[in-house]
């Protein structure tokens, strides 16, 4: 979060939380970099996938776990849900009337539909210099190998989804910033008409 407390300011959004270990962490970096003013906004089905209801965790064991780390637990908002019916317009708007946009958004639903669904949503609210962290962008693409069935929903799922997602609204671009680990990706929102250095 280091380019974050020099060049940006914002909230954190995250799509995905089992485990609540990605919240944790920035939690704890956000205190580290001083970014006092950050509010953190967890969006989950907490029943796990649909269908399978795997990777689940409760509401109750997220706020539970962020809260036994004891920083900023006060800063977390909870949004239960799958997103196909969580992540209304209603809700889009009321983000919008929010002072800050997003400084940093962390997609990790893995399902392609998932993801289309957070895409769709954070479209109006992303702005130039927000850092977009897809968690398991390099894993999607084990499909072309394994031959996934595209009815499980995982076949490319984020990746494919960010694909859609930036074709649809060229408003932004986003230049690719960090590998995290082995499957993680982030790029660095811009705008096209202002920024024109060709992506290598």
């Amino acid at each position: 979060m280091g380019y974050l407390a020099a060049h940006h300011e914002g909230d954190y959004y995250e799509f995905g939380c089992c485990g609540a270990g990605s919240m944790r962490m920035a939690l704890a970096k956000s205190l580290k970099w001083q970014l006092d003013d950050m509010d953190f906004y967890a969006f989950d089905s907490f029943q796990g996938f649909p269908v399978t209801g795997e990777l689940a965790m409760s509401e109750a064991d997220f706020i539970a776990s962020v809260q036994a780390q004891g920083i900023k637990a006060d800063r977390v908002e909870t949004f239960p849900g799958f997103y196909d019916q969580s992540l209304t317009k209603e809700l889009q708007q009321t983000f919008l009337d929010k002072p800050r946009r997003p400084m940093l958004v962390n997609v990790d639903c893995d399902l392609h539909d998932s993801a289309i669904s957070v895409f769709e949503f954070i479209a109006p609210l992303l702005q130039a210099g927000t850092i977009l962290y897809l968690d398991d962008f390099w894993d999607t693409f084990h499909g072309i190998k394994a031959g996934h069935d595209s009815q499980s929903g995982k076949e490319f799922g984020t990746a494919r989804a960010f694909n859609e997602f930036c074709e649809k609204y060229p408003r932004l671009k986003f230049y690719p910033f960090m590998r995290v680990g082995c499957w993680g990706m982030s790029f660095i929102a811009y705008d096209p008409k202002v920024f024109t250095a060709p992506v290598v």
